[in-house]
């Protein structure tokens, strides 16, 4: 799923045009396994939740978090396209799919 949000001051400004946006896609079986395989337990919880902060500076941070079916979590914030080495490849993975779900989103919007 890929959610759009926009702050509260841009839905008080337009709530129409600053409305939040979902796009629902399923992953097949193969590419489901083929993501589980790019998380690796240990060196996620091993990363600290947050790695720089580009936000606080006008720039872009990255969040990916994992849930297992331990019912276990762990989230990691670090800056767009920063993604330490242990979770790379997890990245890269993440937003490919996220620009194909940008795809699906109205054409005004797919640049934000």
């Amino acid at each position: 799923m890929l959610l759009l949000t926009f702050s509260r001051e841009c839905h008080q400004q337009d709530s129409r045009r600053y409305r939040d946006l979902r796009v629902n896609a399923d992953l097949s079986g193969k590419h489901w396994q083929a993501l589980q395989r790019l998380v690796d337990h240990d060196a996620l919880f091993a990363l600290p939740d947050r790695i720089g902060c580009a936000s606080c500076y006008d720039g872009v941070d990255e969040l990916i978090e994992v849930k297992f079916s331990d019912h276990s979590k762990k989230s990691v914030t670090f800056p767009m396209g920063s993604a330490p080495k242990k979770i790379s490849a997890l990245s890269e993975k993440l937003l490919s799919l996220e620009a194909k779900l940008r795809d699906e989103l109205p054409i005004g919007v797919k640049s934000w």
